[in-house]
């Protein structure tokens, strides 16, 4: 009697990002590694290359975009008495507040070693597909979340600030700690207040780890340096900040 496994996880990522890391070529290997490889097509062939020597192939055998992918398993040589084609694993993806929640089952596998043993594999690259996605859905948003947060700050532009920015946003500094988009409106007046030619600047190339960024920043008025400094932002599915901690250096 076969056994099979099954687990779900939940990924800070839009179920159309997650399902192009599942079916494009050079998406799969940034989970499943660089020397893994995937056809071009719906329908795709592939093979993934384990740095134990193991080489697991398999053929996406159904694919309804954005929700569901099921692929082929096996092994070239047989290895764990599963040939190619002799087990199917079946990847559902389901939109939940987080963003989208990954149910995996894994059917025909020969014995509970096996199914141990591929259940550590699964959990380790999901680890891996949930970093990576999160990260290019970060990386995707993050162009137009901080072009509205400079805007915002430079002129005290409401609208900018609104897209930037959930309603409920975090903003801390050493100089302020507020909750909500008006509230963070109001401090941004204030400063600009006191120094109405200000301009702040984001230097540098971003870095992300999956919903996170950090980014560089200056503050100049009138020419002079009034400070600068790094932020860490953490961004929503909708490519808004949650919140934001300003370090003054």
């Amino acid at each position: 009697m076969s056994e099979s496994l099954e687990f779900t996880i939940e990924i800070a990522a839009t179920r159309e990002t997650v399902y192009a890391f599942l079916t494009d070529p050079a998406l799969f290997q940034q989970w499943m590694g660089a020397t893994s490889e995937m056809a071009a097509g719906s329908h795709g062939s592939f093979v993934v290359r384990y740095p134990t020597g193991d080489e697991a192939v398999g053929e996406v055998v159904e694919a309804v975009p954005p929700a569901r992918v099921v692929y082929t398993w096996g092994y070239r040589d047989g290895r764990y008495g599963l040939g190619p084609g002799g087990s199917r694993v079946i990847i559902e993806l389901t939109v939940v507040p987080a963003g989208t929640r990954v149910s995996l089952r894994h059917e025909g596998l020969p014995s509970e070693p096996v199914r141990t043993a591929h259940e550590q594999g699964w959990r380790y690259y999901f680890g891996l597909l949930s970093a990576r996605a999160t990260d290019r859905q970060t990386a995707q948003a993050l162009g137009a979340a901080l072009a509205a947060w400079t805007r915002a700050w430079n002129g005290a532009d409401e609208a900018a600030l609104a897209r930037g920015c959930t309603e409920d946003v975090i903003y801390v500094d050493r100089l302020a700690s507020v909750r909500g988009r008006d509230a963070l409106l109001r401090h941004i007046k204030n400063a600009r207040a006191f120094a109405p030619s200000v301009r702040l600047e984001v230097t540098g190339a971003p870095s992300i780890t999956q919903s996170f960024a950090r980014f560089d920043w200056r503050m100049d008025a009138n020419g002079q340096s009034l400070g600068n400094g790094l932020a860490v932002g953490e961004l929503s599915l909708d490519g808004q900040f949650v919140r934001v901690v300003s370090f003054w250096s």
